[in-house]
């Protein structure tokens, strides 16, 4: 099994490998720090599977993702986050990945979710699985009428990100990501940065 697994942090990337080592007799690992690499890899390579945490420096999660599901929609992805909202596994979901499984998971949990992945099914982590299956491919909560781009500009403005960062992170103009600040503050019903803040927060995003 050829795997590629993408984490900022080096402890994780350890970790994981030590995992995948244990259960599977023959695996090949490659290791990226950050969504470019990330996405070099995948155009030179051809992976069994990739286990992709969201929250990367410089190009995010989201839009590696995207790119490897347009480029070569059948590739295998699980996303590893410490997000454990069910919106933003919903979304994940919704962008591709065959599995979102928390990084507070137990290892087993982990085992079992690329077992299942590489079977051609689909995994939740169980502390949030029941609520996304309830939520899939439901439209009634307001935040689901945001656009990805939307939804990732909330994230990153709760988080205290400024739009010139979150421009260079999402790699757009300062221009784009704050007409993408209106949008969202009109679907919402929000008026301030601090109201966009606070709504991130109440709803668990950040």
């Amino acid at each position: 099994m050829y795997v590629l697994i993408v984490d900022d942090h080096a402890v994780v990337r350890f970790g994981v490998e030590k995992i995948l080592s244990a259960e599977f007799k023959e695996v090949r690992i490659d290791e990226a720090s950050d969504g470019e690499k990330a996405l070099e890899l995948f155009r030179i390579s051809d992976y069994d599977l990739i286990l992709l945490d969201m929250a990367l420096p410089g190009r995010n999660g989201f839009d590696v993702l995207r790119h490897i599901k347009t480029e070569k929609p059948d590739q295998r992805v699980l996303v590893l986050s410490m997000q454990t909202q069910e919106e933003y596994a919903l979304r994940v979901l919704k962008a591709g990945a065959n599995a979102f499984v928390c990084k507070t998971s137990l290892t087993d949990e982990l085992i079992v979710a690329i077992h299942r992945v590489m079977r051609g099914g689909r995994f939740v982590s169980a502390p949030i699985a029941e609520a996304v299956t309830v939520s899939f491919g439901t439209d009634e909560v307001i935040h689901r009428k945001l656009s990805q781009r939307e939804f990732q500009v909330l994230c990153l403005i709760g988080g205290g990100k400024t739009v010139t960062e979150i421009a260079d992170e999402l790699c757009i103009s300062v221009k784009t990501v704050s007409t993408l600040r209106e949008r969202l503050l009109k679907k919402l019903g929000l008026n301030t940065t601090a109201e966009i803040i606070r709504y991130a927060i109440e709803n668990k995003f950040v």
